[in-house]
């Protein structure tokens, strides 16, 4: 089923907008004396036109009624004329049937062209259908559209807490994370991701086989989600050609991430993959498991113009060598460096290498060949493993060395390993030294990595789900402090005494200005003018304020949405 009342509204604002620039323009027009003035005057129209196309919309599937017996909706989305650029699209899988089987969260940035028609599809709240964005529309599992999604959020199983996973399925211990705090991991207690037997050869079904959910690739067990994919995320699976006359699914890890379409040969069980001459893939992708506890949900925003899009972090520029340190012993699995859709790192042979800083880590590298620019990288390790000292150091051909991970700092506190690997972006800021930049934020705290810093009376970490007041507008004070505004009503971050309070407007005063504390690998503590610092409570999922701050919990991640400061 299509819903376009999105765009319709949004063709609407659009059209309402140009009919009155245009009459504008002819009533400026008349007066017009020479060529000169018409040419400016025609640059100013494409301008404000520009300006005043609605070129953002968010999908629920909760908001749309379903024909009986049926489980997800098909809605589009088309670039608006002239709002050729770089969009982020967020996903959110439906929940399963059992209970806390959330859904997982992707996104990430793609650049996009006008005119250009996404079809999203969501699943009803408890289908446990996966939320993705195809290029071609049809039926949910027709294989001309199905084989063309480029970003998809798996959805949960049937079974308790069965959440959508990430890379891989999860189990029902993943819901053990974030509990009380530790030195040793700072991802919960138990280090329990347990990944679950994901079939990756079966033939397409609506969702999961007994009960498990749906995703790239659907679980064939009650007690877990599917798993998730995004188009050009170091690691994901991209899809490979079929053999000749065989029909049964065939994907695996490959070095690039292209979208292919499907011609279907005379045989109807013999199709192929045709790669056209433009690739579509993402860049600054995250996946967090077991989020979303209702019904499939989408939304998609131009982020920046269609030039380059700035990378924040240049040391991913120009890198032949990743090497990965750690203070203990290297369990190093995988490499990824992707760059422009291809990823340099496949197929290379992990080596040991020398400890570039001479700090005694153990050291494992992959040469890529020759030095590339990159967007990300990524280095896996045992899945519920702590990496302690874990450093993730880049290196040129003439021997320029770069840190971009660094544990060993700060509070030199080890992290949990998942199984999306320790990631750096090239379009976030650079953790080992910057601060924020100004711009929207998610603020998630380390312990609990689903969960957002959400605005309400006393703040409260609910589960990320996307809502405006989940969404921060972090601006940097002259005196260095910041302020820290939710979108929702414009209330600030406010330190009480004793909670974290969002019930007004910002003043420039103690309670509302917060100073970053860098506390190493792109965490920060916040403390208040007044001296105390915001934690996030797990036991009933509420920020406080405390006057000694702990470094081993009171951390926190901004994950950046926009550019503002470019």
């Amino acid at each position: 089923m299509k819903n376009n009342k999105g765009f319709a509204i949004t063709t609407l604002i659009y059209g309402l907008s140009v009919l009155g620039i245009l009459v504008v323009a002819i009533l400026m027009g008349t007066v017009a004396t020479s060529r000169a003035n018409n040419r400016a005057l025609a640059k100013a129209i494409e301008t404000e036109l520009n300006k005043s196309s609605k070129v953002d919309i968010a999908f629920d599937g909760s908001k749309t009624t379903l024909p009986a017996g049926q489980t997800y909706m098909e809605q589009e989305y088309v670039i608006p004329p002239g709002q050729n650029g770089w969009y982020r699209i967020e996903l959110w899988g439906a929940s399963g049937s059992g209970a806390n089987a959330n859904g997982a969260y992707t996104t990430g940035i793609v650049r996009l062209v006008d005119t250009m028609t996404l079809h999203f599809y969501l699943g009803k709240a408890g289908s446990g259908i996966e939320t993705d964005v195809r290029i071609t529309g049809g039926q949910y599992i027709e294989p001309s559209s199905y084989d063309t999604r480029i970003m998809a959020a798996a959805g949960g199983g049937s079974g308790t807490n069965a959440c959508g996973g990430t890379l891989d399925g999860y189990n029902d211990s993943m819901v053990s994370k974030g509990g009380t705090a530790s030195t040793s991991n700072l991802l919960g207690t138990t280090g329990t991701y347990t990944l679950t037997n994901i079939n990756r050869s079966v033939p397409r079904n609506i969702k999961g086989e007994n009960g498990g959910g749906d995703g790239f690739f659907a679980s064939q067990t009650s007690s877990a989600g599917g798993t998730s994919y995004i188009s050009g995320y170091g690691g994901a699976f991209a899809i490979n050609s079929n053999a000749a006359g065989n029909a049964t699914e065939v994907k695996t890890n490959t070095p690039t991430y292209e979208y292919k379409t499907v011609v279907y040969q005379e045989h109807p069980d013999t199709y192929e993959y045709h790669t056209p001459s433009k690739q579509i893939y993402f860049v600054d992708g995250t996946m967090i498991p077991g989020v979303n506890g209702g019904a499939g949900k989408a939304s998609i925003e131009k982020i920046a113009p269609d030039d380059i899009l700035p990378k924040q972090n240049t040391k991913l520029a120009g890198v032949r060598y990743v090497i990965d340190c750690t203070a203990g012993t290297n369990d190093l699995s995988k490499v990824t460096a992707v760059g422009g859709g291809t990823d340099y790192a496949y197929g290379k042979t992990i080596s040991s290498a020398s400890d570039p800083q001479g700090k005694g880590g153990t050291c494992k590298q992959v040469d890529l060949g020759a030095d590339r620019n990159l967007d990300e990288v990524a280095t896996f390790h045992g899945v519920g493993v702590d990496t302690p000292g874990h450093r993730i150091i880049l290196k040129t051909s003439g021997g320029t060395t770069r840190v971009i991970k660094d544990t060993t700092t700060g509070t030199n506190k080890s992290e949990t390993s998942t199984p999306t690997g320790y990631r750096v972006s090239a379009y976030q800021y650079d953790g080992t030294t910057d601060l924020p930049s100004s711009g929207t934020y998610y603020i998630r705290p380390v312990l609990s990595e689903g969960r957002v810093l959400t605005a309400a009376s006393t703040a409260t970490g609910s589960y990320l789900v996307g809502n405006t007041n989940q969404k921060w507008t972090v601006e940097k004070n002259d005196n260095g402090t910041y302020k820290i505004i939710e979108q929702s009503k414009n209330f600030a971050l406010r330190d009480s005494g004793s909670t974290a309070a969002v019930t007004a407007a910002y003043q420039n005063n103690n309670q509302y200005n917060w100073t970053l504390v860098p506390m190493g690998n792109k965490t920060y503590m916040l403390r208040s003018g007044s001296g105390n610092y915001l934690r996030f409570n797990s036991s009933n999922n509420t920020f406080v304020t405390v006057s000694s701050g702990n470094q081993n919990i009171d951390r926190f991640v901004f994950q950046q949405l926009d550019f503002s400061k470019n």
